[in-house]
């Protein structure tokens, strides 16, 4: 399970095929699910948009807690100019 999420890629198709096999259970179950409808799609974005910002926000927390502390330790590259 933790090789799927060492690769971007694999993540994102594993997600989809998640979300493919989700749909054919609720049809399978007798749920309407109506594509064409403006609700449902009132609902997607939605639900993208709070993934969105729930990334984003792992994205900040990650970089200003995580990425910043430890940037002072590591070596910074000199010109070969100044080198000599």
């Amino acid at each position: 399970m933790g090789a799927i999420f060492q690769s971007l890629g694999k993540t994102i198709t594993a997600g989809v095929v998640l979300l493919i096999v989700l749909l054919i259970i609720l049809v399978a179950m007798g749920a309407k699910v109506a594509l064409g409808e403006h609700g449902w799609w009132l609902f997607a974005m939605r639900w993208l948009h709070v993934t969105a910002g729930v990334m984003w926000i792992g994205l900040l927390w990650y970089f200003n807690f995580v990425q910043t502390p430890s940037m002072p330790r590591f070596p910074t590259r000199r010109s070969r100019r100044s080198a000599r």
